[in-house]
């Protein structure tokens, strides 16, 4: 890039850069774009991998079946349908010990039913029975950064689990982005402690010795440097949940490369499905990958944790944002021809898959709408002639589904009485904003609603409480003040 930039020179490189929007990070911005577009992708992604610098292809949904780090990972199962014959599809996104496995096909309308009339529900005591929330008293150390790890740890939080959420001190890096971060972060208390620092591992063995669960999203190299491998901690405390959330997999050729949530939009194929027919790429907002990694993660930990209870051993669980992003196109199935099954495509204009699943723009704002095949063209609807209650109640007489399209939603959800009345609002003080309100309810168990209780922290907010909690003196704890090992 250096050198693409000398070569335009001063007074091209200040021109590019007039034409396009000022960018508040990259001062040359404009001057990028026309680089980019200088040498071909290969050589550039060639550049970009070999200085460690994440990067990927735009690629067509459909190639992860053919992808290295997918299938050295087990992310590509294969499938016998009992109408597609035998197939390739995607498989589990995380990989935990004992495996996954897949039990059967996708079933026939009403195959199974007399097996699911002969199952018996769970005795014993329920946390419903006794009030609390389903993860009370489970005890989480997050090292994790930014937001794929960081989500998983906050909806265990949400739940009722106790999260310490360790970071350097100069914090997350995502607080460089504070809303990004504010939304990920609530339950959590905050340990601030260089990790670097030899005198550091003291209190890592501690945490190791008190939790249930380590979760964390770092580079697994640099995790090991840090003595925070799963070797590490798992002679620390057997009994541990390890949980690692990483970018292309825990075993393959590229399994320490660094990756971020918009790279796996590209190579999944959602950046050419999301533009629709006939556009360039699209680049989606960011967190879609992220958010299915956490979620992955999260089902790997409950998944763990019950077998610890069935063996009292611990065990490692392994989420990815690759594995993740490959699911999210389970729709497309690959044959043992090597042809892939068809899936719907958005239209040129980005409104629909077909005439009767999409949105509409009617006189009075947008619609979204799902009907039957052919229902909207039989109905002859006119929606730029009709207002969405028109609308919605036509296509409701004849079994179609709609919704309104919400233009302006984020001050709506926090003022929709509904909203508030169904928990999903998370209200709490903060240190720096004062009353502070969030989405939430993602999970509800039980029938119980989320545990609210701890705005977001500021950095090293509870480093003195964790710290006396796991057992350490008051003079040790000033020692480590003094000489920059934690931060409160």
């Amino acid at each position: 890039m250096k050198a693409a930039l000398e070569k335009m020179g001063t007074e091209k490189v200040a021109a590019a850069n007039a034409r396009y929007p000022a960018h508040f990070r990259y001062t040359n911005w404009g001057a990028n774009v026309e680089a980019f577009l200088s040498r071909p992708s290969a050589e550039w992604l060639a550049d970009l991998w070999a200085s460690d610098i994440p990067a990927q292809a735009v690629m067509p949904m459909g190639v992860l079946y053919e992808d290295e780090q997918t299938l050295q990972n087990g992310y590509v199962i294969s499938v016998d349908d009992p109408e597609l014959g035998k197939t390739l599809q995607p498989g589990p996104p995380l990989l935990i010990t004992p495996p996954l496995q897949v039990k059967n096909a996708s079933p026939r309308l009403n195959d199974g039913l007399d097996a699911i009339a002969g199952w018996s529900a769970r005795t014993g005591v329920s946390k419903r029975d006794t009030g609390e929330a389903p993860l009370q008293g489970l005890k989480v150390v997050d090292f994790g950064n930014y937001l794929a790890g960081p989500l998983t740890t906050m909806l265990l939080a949400d739940l009722g689990a106790d999260v310490i959420k360790v970071e350097s001190l100069a914090g997350d890096p995502m607080r460089q982005s504070e809303a990004a971060f504010l939304g990920c972060q609530r339950g959590k208390r905050s340990l601030a402690v260089d990790l670097k620092n030899p005198a550091s591992r003291l209190i890592v063995q501690r945490l190791a010795a008190w939790a249930d669960v380590v979760h964390h999203n770092l580079r697994m190299n640099a995790a090991v440097r840090l003595s925070l491998g799963a070797d590490d901690l798992l002679k620390i405390n057997p009994r541990l949940i390890y949980a690692h959330v990483n970018a292309y997999g825990s075993v393959g050729p590229r399994k320490d490369w660094p990756g971020y949530d918009q790279l796996f939009q590209a190579l999944s194929g959602w950046e050419i499905e999301g533009a629709g027919m006939g556009n360039p790429p699209t680049w989606h907002r960011f967190g879609m990958m992220d958010h299915q990694a956490a979620l992955a993660s999260l089902y790997g930990v409950v998944l763990a944790l019950l077998h610890r209870e069935e063996t009292n051993k611990g065990g490692i669980v392994n989420a990815s944002i690759l594995g993740s992003a490959f699911f999210t196109t389970s729709e497309m199935v690959k044959r043992s021809d090597g042809s892939l099954t068809p899936v719907a495509h958005l239209n040129g204009d980005q409104t629909a898959v077909s005439p009767d699943r999409g949105i509409r723009q009617c006189t009075d704002g947008w619609i979204a709408i799902v009907a039957k095949d052919r229902v909207v063209e039989s109905l002859n609807l006119d929606f730029a002639h009709m207002t969405v209650e028109e609308a919605t109640q036509r296509l409701r007489n004849v079994g179609g589904l709609t919704a309104p399209v919400r233009l302006d939603q984020g001050r709506a959800f926090f003022e929709d009485d509904r909203i508030r009345d169904l928990g999903l609002i998370a209200g709490f003080e903060h240190r720096v904003y004062g009353h502070l309100e969030q989405p939430g309810g993602f999970l509800r168990l039980n029938g119980l609603p989320g545990r609210y209780d701890l705005p977001p922290p500021v950095i090293g907010e509870h480093s003195r409480e964790v710290l006396a909690a796991l057992g350490f003196q008051d003079d040790q704890i000033a020692e480590w003040l003094a000489n920059g090992v934690v931060a409160a």
